[in-house]
């Protein structure tokens, strides 16, 4: 992106004509000019849209054929020097990226973008720029025109448009889907937000994935998607619906084939499949995610088999048979309390028995639903997982392994401030039962949830997919928490807001865990939180989505910062643009790569 100037009449000019020439008369300033007809024809062609080049093709290719490029020149260089036309800039430029700050001293502060990895080092009086910034500038001049032009450098801004027809692609259309081919389960974890098994035992038809299949193939080809993306993950474990499993891959590969697009499947699976499967997934599956939770104590006690029996051996042979072929896969393992304090053990576990290098662990801490009330799991003590997570950190850079929680990704959005829910940017989800909803964790006809988040479903007597278009304009639009609440909050760098299923949800269905009724946000923002957040060095309340991203966001900062470089486990990159005109305003950029 880059400045566009175009030249625009300057004052309330008032022009009649007196034969061959013409006045131009500027009412405020009391001063008449007189114009040949090239001069005229010029200022009558400057409506703040055109550029230069775009002037003077105007008038030699249309006005004035024979005129020569040369005079136009001068011509639009006298007018400037009259004062009846100046340069302004056609774009109007805001900041694309939300950003925090940290005072150095009484006369300047260092401002980081979290999300474009850059540090500025500024004046006050070029924070008052910055903040401008965030509501938009226009025909910016003199310090803020440099500024402008310094942070275009840095990829930091937007134009208005880019911004809202980013937004635009999402808006109504969901362009990639999740299939749930089964709701049914063989294993009993302690803690299945779905409770896979116990009652609902149904399997998804071929014809409705096939159909939901094409209605999203081509929504992806109308938002002008690349690729055809397409996972499947529970409600139940996928697998135990196999046939439609493996006709589903065949017919999504050969979709995207005859469309022009790419195609990439994912699975979640746990794994509990014969060698057979296990080589046919590694083969043919491209990202697979494996719900494993570690050792063999923690993992049979957590996921034991329906009959009760450990699943272990079957879910560590599938990750040696991954191994084998190659195959992309993240374990992830659900921390409950009974195993935060084998935190450090688990990961050990997944270093030195699985080929992981290059890729992620995934540390998930338990959501307390579904089973979790059967089995008595509580939720985790926010302090004592900050602490745990934050200790094995250095095992994972050890073995260039990626140590996650599903929170702590800084987004690299240019628009941070997108929505939290998966289909509020384009995902959706087909329930078993052959309805479409916009979470995993709404399955089923019966769930309570159901009538607010099921925007569609597959039509027996039509045979095709049939969505609510009211339905779904309301739910891209639903909020858990009124913006207003949220722009006061420190957590909204990172935080999109609540989770609409867990937020709005849980009102409905009363959730027995749901200890405050009218703030979805306040569950995660008693004492201890605030303890582990003084702990990692920020006294203010903020959401458990954020205390791991803000710890690593602040330790990435004192890094820079300090110039610890031979710290920094990735590419470090420092960049110096030296501009006198900015007077040492803007004097040092920082971006890590």
């Amino acid at each position: 992106m880059e400045r566009v100037f175009c030249y625009k009449q300057k004052g309330d000019l008032i022009v009649t004509k007196h034969g061959g020439h013409y006045l131009v008369e500027d009412a405020k300033a009391q001063i008449e000019h007189h114009l040949n007809e090239t001069s005229y024809l010029i200022l009558k062609a400057c409506d703040g849209e055109k550029s230069l080049e775009d002037v003077i093709s105007l008038i030699v290719g249309r006005y004035k054929p024979k005129a020569v490029k040369e005079d136009v020149v001068a011509c639009i260089a006298e007018l400037k020097k009259r004062d009846l036309i100046e340069l302004v800039d056609k774009k109007e430029f805001v900041l694309g990226f939300q950003y925090v700050t940290v005072p150095l001293n009484d006369k300047r502060i260092a401002v980081y973008f979290p999300y474009k990895k850059v540090i500025l080092f500024v004046s006050f009086d070029t924070l008052s720029v910055i903040k401008k910034l965030q509501t938009g500038i226009k025909n910016a001049e003199g310090i803020e025109g440099k500024i402008i032009d310094f942070f275009l450098k840095l990829g930091l801004l937007n134009t208005p448009e880019a911004s809202e027809s980013y937004l635009a692609y999402y808006v109504h259309n969901p362009t990639r889907l999740t299939i749930m081919p089964s709701n049914t389960c063989n294993l009993r974890c302690i803690y299945c937000y779905a409770s896979a098994g116990v009652s609902k035992n149904q399997l998804l038809s071929w014809l409705v994935a096939k159909k939901a299949i094409d209605w999203i193939a081509k929504n992806a080809l109308k938002a002008g998607e690349k690729t055809l993306a397409v996972s499947f993950m529970g409600g139940g474990e996928p697998t135990l619906n196999w046939e439609v499993v493996k006709k589903t891959v065949k017919y999504v590969r050969q979709k995207a084939k005859l469309l022009g697009l790419k195609s990439i499947i994912n699975l979640t699976t746990n794994g509990v499949v014969s060698p057979v499967r296990a080589r046919w997934i590694a083969q043919n599956i491209d990202v697979i995610k494996l719900s494993f939770d570690g050792p063999e104590e923690i993992q049979n006690y957590q996921r034991p088999l329906r009959d009760g029996k450990g699943s272990f051996i079957h879910a560590f042979n599938t990750a040696k048979i991954f191994d084998e072929y190659g195959t992309f896969y993240i374990p992830r393992a659900t921390i409950t309390n009974y195993s935060i304090g084998k935190l450090k053990e688990i990961v050990k576990f997944f270093l030195d028995n699985l080929k992981l290098t290059g890729k992620s662990i995934i540390i998930n801490p338990v959501y307390v639903c579904g089973s979790c009330s059967t089995h008595n799991v509580d939720r985790l003590e926010v302090k004592e997982f900050v602490k745990r997570f934050l200790e094995i950190q250095a095992l994972g850079r050890e073995k260039r392994v990626d140590l996650v929680v599903p929170y702590d990704k800084i987004k690299t959005s240019p628009l941070p401030k997108l929505p939290f829910c998966g289909f509020q940017k384009g995902n959706c989800f087909l329930t078993a039962d052959g309805y479409l909803s916009i979470c995993s964790e709404v399955d089923n006809k019966e769930d309570q949830r159901s009538p607010l988040f099921f925007f569609g479903k597959f039509d027996d007597k039509k045979k095709e997919i049939v969505l609510n278009q009211e339905k779904m304009k309301q739910l891209y639009h639903l909020e858990v928490t009124p913006k207003r609440r949220c722009q006061t909050c420190p957590s909204s760098i990172y935080c999109s807001g609540p989770c609409l299923v867990r937020g709005i949800g849980e009102k409905i269905a009363k959730n027995i865990y749901s200890k405050h009724k009218d703030d979805p946000c306040a569950s995660l923002k008693e004492n201890e939180l605030n303890l582990a957040l003084k702990e990692v060095g920020f006294t203010e309340e903020a959401t458990l989505q954020c205390v791991i991203a803000q710890k690593l966001m602040k330790d990435q900062f004192d890094l820079v910062f300090n110039g610890v470089k031979d710290q920094v486990s990735f590419d470090f990159q420092e960049i110096q643009i030296k501009d006198r005109g900015l007077q040492g305003k803007v004097f040092r950029a920082v971006r890590i790569s």
